[in-house]
Formats: C-alpha cells, sequence, structure tokens
C-alpha cells in the first residue's frame, strides 16, 4: 500500500480507509445542497432498498439529514410513492421482543359533576373526632378549631372522603367551554 500524503485527494484517501476496513458512513455520492429536486428523487430511486428509513437514505448523500429526506417524501408523494419510508413506529421482530411492555397506570374513576346549587339538605353533622371516624364516614371539617380544641367532622355516610352534601360543596363541577 501506498503511504498516504497531503498531495492525495479526498477520494484517495476515502478509498484508502475503505481498504484498510475502516467504515464509512457516506457514499460517494453528490452533495445534497448541489442537487435540484428532480436529481434528489431520482438518487433516492436509485438506492432505495425495502425497509429504508429517512436516516439510511441520509446517510447516501453529504449534506443530507434525515428532516431533508422526509420533507422531500412528504413535499413529493406521488413521485416518492414507490419507495415507501420505514415508519418510525415499525420496529424489527429482534427489537420488539427485547423491547418491556410499556407500563400503563390504572384508569382512576372520575367522581360524578355535581351542579353548582347545593340540592341536597344539610345533614346536621355528627361533630365527630378524627380519631373516632370510621372509613366511609364523611371528613369534612365542621368546625374552626383554635389551638388546643379538637378538629370536628362531619362523620355522615359518604362515597369517598365526602357525604353528598359536603361533595357538592368542596368539588365545582365543570362547564363546557
Amino acid at each position: 500500500m501506498r503511504n498516504i500524503s497531503a498531495a492525495h485527494t479526498d477520494i484517495e484517501i476515502a478509498n484508502f480507509a475503505m481498504m484498510a476496513g475502516t467504515p464509512k458512513r457516506r457514499s460517494r455520492s453528490a452533495h445534497w445542497q448541489d442537487m435540484d429536486r428532480d436529481t434528489r428523487i431520482r438518487s433516492i430511486q436509485s438506492i432505495y432498498q425495502p425497509g429504508m428509513s429517512a436516516r439510511d437514505i441520509a446517510a447516501h448523500f453529504p449534506g443530507a439529514t434525515r428532516q431533508a429526506v422526509i420533507g422531500l417524501y412528504f413535499r413529493n408523494p406521488d413521485k416518492l410513492a414507490g419507495c415507501p419510508l420505514l415508519k418510525p413506529c415499525q420496529r424489527g421482530p429482534q427489537l420488539d421482543s427485547q423491547r418491556p411492555a410499556p407500563k400503563r397506570k390504572p384508569k382512576k374513576k372520575k367522581q360524578q359533576p355535581v351542579s353548582n346549587r347545593i340540592d341536597i339538605a344539610a345533614p346536621r353533622p355528627l361533630r365527630l373526632t378524627m380519631a373516632k371516624l370510621d372509613p366511609g364516614q364523611c371528613k369534612f371539617p365542621v368546625n374552626n378549631a383554635a389551638e388546643g380544641e379538637p378538629h370536628l367532622f362531619c362523620g355522615h355516610r359518604a362515597e369517598g372522603p365526602y357525604c353528598p352534601h359536603h361533595r357538592a360543596v368542596a368539588f365545582i363541577a365543570e362547564t363546557r367551554r
């Protein structure tokens, strides 16, 4: 093999690197910005192989980006219809089997919206302390306890944290815009 000197052109250096086994990302195609639209389309059609992504196509042209290739496809769908791109959601079977299934959060039950008017009669609060409340009893505070006084709660039967009356007081119904 020859020694590489400053007199060698870029193409000779690229050929030397390829012979030495060094991988080269881009082939010796014309620069993307020097080509007009029709030349770019013909070049893509000539190098296209089924299953290629925009990134794969851009790798063949110096100065081309993935987004530039996607833009060309978007603006010329009729001319590039025979060369469909691999969509981002399409992955090879080996990748799908190695990727764990996404974790999904369980859906929370939404509370029924209650109108802004309080139509439910206010029950007389049982005035229980937190220690005396059982699950399923209304936890709406019914007194303004000063420091040292016990906090008292409604205590009526409830679905969720509040009885129907206090739920109507605590939550404002959603209005459609």
